[in-house]
């Protein structure tokens, strides 16, 4: 793992934090670059949408809350 971080603390801008985010969650990219200001409450991330390869959003694949 420390070869990781060490390529995430290279990582120019705000891509290491991306690239650590997307690590440490799992997240796909196409819900990562879609996350805006409002998803964010408190520490709960929403997911509410999904980036789309023409440029768009869509709603995220699943609609209902995670299994327990």
């Amino acid at each position: 793992m420390r070869e990781v971080d060490e390529i995430i603390e290279r990582m120019p801008g705000p891509w290491g934090r991306v690239a650590e985010m997307l690590l440490l969650t799992g997240l796909p990219w196409g819900e990562a670059v879609a996350i805006r200001s409002e998803d964010i409450d408190g520490d709960v991330l929403w997911l509410r949408s999904t980036a789309n390869r023409y440029g768009g959003t869509n709603e995220p694949k699943n609609q209902g809350p995670a299994p327990a």
